[in-house]
């Protein structure tokens, strides 16, 4: 692993560049591939095994890049800040290069998600969570894939017959 947490609360992991390791690039210690995230986030370990964001979709608008993420956390209002990485391709769970890094709040049933405008266009989306209270960290979510926007607009231009003769 890149970083590896095996106990203890408020390990602040930010603004690093964590690819291209054997396993998990951020491991809360959970032997067995990604951590997935659970309803609530009630389970316990390193940084609470604090759950990551999910990536929904990267579009192009123009020259820069829309991230749609998500978040269930606790069922707490509590801030948090999530870094928005790209990586080298999808699927990766890894941080390469930060390339935003966004204020969120959860309501009180521990949700919070945006649509985050990131400068430039960038592909392979990974995210993580730090909650602003602890500290703790999330591992990456896994990288999800630039959807570009086709840059052809096609407008139909009807098809004039003239006058016809019909016989």
């Amino acid at each position: 692993s890149g970083v590896h947490i095996v106990n203890g609360t408020g390990n602040r992991i930010t603004s690093n560049s964590i690819y291209g390791n054997i396993g998990k690039n951020i491991d809360l210690d959970f032997m067995y591939g990604g951590l997935p995230n659970d309803a609530g986030d009630g389970d316990t370990g390193p940084n609470e095994r604090q759950n990551h964001p999910d990536v929904a979709s990267v579009t192009q608008s123009g020259g820069n890049t829309l991230v749609n993420w998500s978040l269930n956390s606790t069922a707490l209002v509590k801030p948090y800040s999530i870094e928005l990485y790209s990586n080298l391709g999808p699927g990766t769970a890894a941080g390469k290069t930060l390339v935003a890094t966004i204020p969120a709040s959860t309501d009180i049933a521990g949700n919070a998600a945006g649509t985050a405008p990131v400068t430039g266009l960038w592909d392979n989306i990974s995210a993580l969570a730090i909650d602003g209270t602890t500290g703790d960290t999330s591992e990456f979510s896994p990288a999800v894939a630039l959807t570009p926007t086709p840059d052809v607009t096609v407008t139909p231009n009807p098809l004039n017959l003239g006058s016809v003769a019909l016989d």
